[in-house]
């Protein structure tokens, strides 16, 4: 698979094979009305608050090959976004 032309860097997930969305830009960060499926549970973002809404954000394996499903609440997402974005925190 070839980077696509002009772009200096290829990003991981073109490298992996997800499929290319044809933007240029990061999309928003997810909101709780935006169709996706939120639930109840403790955010493993910044805040670690115990219990509130998140959205499942990705997984995360350790050294000894342990795997985690990884869970955000709006403000972490939000937190996150703006981390990608390379934007203060």
């Amino acid at each position: 698979m070839d980077a696509p032309r002009g772009e200096g860097v290829v990003s991981p997930a073109f490298r992996h094979g997800a499929p290319p969305t044809g933007r240029h830009v990061i999309p928003g960060p997810a909101r709780m009305d935006d169709g996706n499926d939120w639930t109840w549970a403790a955010c493993w973002g910044w805040c670690e608050r115990s219990w509130v809404r998140v959205l499942w954000v990705g997984t995360a394996t350790t050294e000894g090959h342990r795997i985690a499903d990884l869970y955000y609440c709006g403000s972490c997402i939000r937190h996150m976004h703006r981390r990608v974005e390379g934007r203060p925190s």
